[in-house]
């Protein structure tokens, strides 16, 4: 998979089970514990792997003296945005004549715009507890992936 480096290191995150609500609150303290644990042979070999690719991910990046949480927030938000961006496409789909006015309508900008098709919109995604704002973002991602497929 083609990662960011917050994604990757994310991943790394996830992927040795580390708490978000340890004591250790950024990455670099983490891993350097962890590290130190593992020199008394307390941490599997696979771990410290892990943990010694996280070093590198974190080298030379202010990525280290991230809170730990950060990166599971950063997550967590793009999950709920890739969700709302899939629901939004799929009622479009749903809806042909509703998709098709979607594409070619360009308001100056989502959010306070009163249009009785983006009101229908709308309700139609209202199960994705959109802000005015999560709503005009989803709507300019979902148009662009449309029209252009990216």
């Amino acid at each position: 998979m083609n990662y960011n480096k917050e994604e990757y290191i994310y991943s790394l995150l996830n992927d040795l089970h580390v708490d978000p609500n340890h004591g250790w609150k950024t990455v670099e303290n983490w891993a350097i514990n962890s590290l130190q644990d593992a020199q008394y042979g307390s941490v599997p070999e696979r771990e410290v792997k892990l943990i010694r690719e996280l070093m590198t991910a974190i080298r030379d990046t202010p990525y280290g003296k991230y809170d730990i949480k950060y990166f599971y927030n950063c997550h967590s938000i793009r999950r709920m945005q890739a969700s709302a961006e899939a629901n939004m496409i799929k009622v479009l789909n749903e809806n042909p004549e509703l998709k098709e006015w979607f594409k070619g309508f360009q308001p100056p900008n989502y959010m306070f715009c009163d249009h009785p098709q983006l009101g229908m919109l709308t309700k139609l995604v209202e199960s994705d507890g959109h802000s005015g704002t999560s709503f005009a973002l989803c709507c300019k991602s979902v148009r662009q992936k449309l029209m252009y497929g990216n």
